[in-house]
């Protein structure tokens, strides 16, 4: 339908340019905080350039795009100086800008931050035709000379930043994943790969009766649970918490089950990693599990086939997060069947996928008891 209103060469046009600006736009906003500004109400590009000591129609053209393109609303402030002047239009945030919000319990600030600002991951996606010509080539380590996780590490604050991005995704996600598959079933949930343990927190709080275990590596392990004990929630659920640190690529450090109602869950933990590697994790879950027949739930974004993407809302962000994750770390989103194979080689054996209402599915595992 769009192509026939716009026609190709512009629709072209338009991907091409409309999308590179929309998302420094998108940037700026968040570098600016001008969504946290006007969450207190309406405001002229003129009073907010007063508050943030910038240029008032430069402004007033960058709030303009963002209502033009849906980010803001914006109308006329009315009165004699007439509209679409900074002194004579009115922004205010709406349903997508208010996710830009620093407070906002379902922000994606971090989250632009984290690929489009200072030492922006989004790098990365300059060396994309590269990638595609070079069988195993890192994207990330030809744009910055180092990989991604060491990038992260010695980027001045974007390795927190990264926490927060992602703690922005569990946010924005976390309520269907939570809602759409039935963790009632479980009496202990062991989070692989946790960080700040924002998703065991939502599981602990739903279901009071559980027990939670957080692993993660031990500098990330020891501030979630100092958060924990600071936060007159989450303190409450530390009780029926256990807090532990390790490394997932080595089976002796992980938390050993200890009954059926265990489920050992991992989160976007998979797609960061290539297959040999998801391997290796998927095996050391395995040996983690012993000869109990508990359940692994791993929350990731599978791929649908071709012939249903259409119909499917949220494959085009699937899609993009295939392609992201292939610059970043080398690694890939996976369909049915690629998750199937890896489960058969780690020693389970692939269930059922449960969609929700979000680009995540839950793909449930058992363990294929070992015959002596």
């Amino acid at each position: 339908m769009q192509d026939t209103i716009i026609p190709p060469p512009l629709r072209i046009a338009d991907l091409a340019f409309t999308s590179f600006t929309t998302s420094h736009v998108l940037l700026t906003l968040c570098q600016l905080s001008i969504p946290d500004f006007l969450a207190t109400g309406p405001q002229t590009a003129l009073a907010l350039s007063q508050k943030l000591g910038t240029d008032p129609d430069r402004l007033f053209r960058l709030l303009r795009f963002a209502g033009v393109h849906g980010l803001l609303t914006m109308r006329s402030a009315g009165g004699k100086k007439g509209s679409w002047t900074p002194e004579g239009t009115l922004f205010k945030n709406n349903a997508l800008s208010s996710m830009l919000c620093d407070d906002h319990p379902q922000s994606q600030r971090h989250m632009v931050l984290c690929l489009l600002g200072k030492d922006r991951l989004a790098a990365a996606w300059d060396e994309l035709e590269w990638a595609v010509r070079t069988e195993g080539g890192d994207a990330m380590k030809r744009a910055y000379g180092r990989g991604v996780w060491e990038h992260l590490e010695k980027s001045d604050g974007l390795e927190d930043l990264f926490s927060r991005a992602m703690a922005d995704l569990d946010h924005s996600c976390a309520t269907t994943v939570l809602k759409d598959y039935d963790w009632r079933r479980f009496d202990r949930y062991i989070d692989i790969g946790g960080a700040y343990g924002s998703f065991l927190a939502s599981l602990l709080g739903r279901h009071p009766a559980a027990k939670g275990v957080l692993f993660d590596q031990l500098q990330v392990v020891e501030r979630a649970e100092g958060d924990w004990l600071r936060h007159p929630e989450r303190k409450l659920l530390a009780d029926r918490t256990a807090f532990t640190s390790g490394d997932f690529f080595k089976p002796e450090t992980l938390p050993r089950a200890e009954g059926p109602g265990d489920v050992y869950v991992l989160r976007q933990v998979c797609h960061d990693w290539s297959d040999d590697d998801t391997l290796a994790i998927l095996r050391s879950v395995r040996s983690a599990m012993g000869s109990h027949q508990c359940t692994l739930a791993l929350v990731e974004a599978v791929i649908k086939p071709t012939q249903q993407a259409t119909a499917d809302p949220y494959n085009r962000a699937r899609a993009a997060s295939d392609l992201h994750m292939m610059l970043m770390f080398g690694s890939r989103e996976r369909d049915a069947e690629q998750w199937r194979s890896l489960l058969a080689a780690a020693g389970f054996s692939l269930g059922r996928i449960v969609p929700t209402r979000s680009m995540f599915s839950i793909v449930e595992a058992t363990p294929v008891p070992v015959t002596v």
